[in-house]
């Protein structure tokens, strides 16, 4: 399995039907997946 193939922003994961369509990639899915749970651990830190 080649790393560079799944971390090229033309390999989409999935479709999402918005607009004209909007095709995100492993790499962009990733991300919103881990900056979605940063957002939730640091509103789950108690002062």
């Amino acid at each position: 399995m080649d790393l560079f193939a799944l971390l090229d922003i033309n390999n989409t994961l999935v479709n999402i039907p918005i607009g004209d369509g909007y095709a995100m990639s492993w790499i962009e899915a990733f991300g919103t997946v881990f900056g979605l749970l940063c957002i939730w651990f640091a509103s789950q830190e108690k002062p």
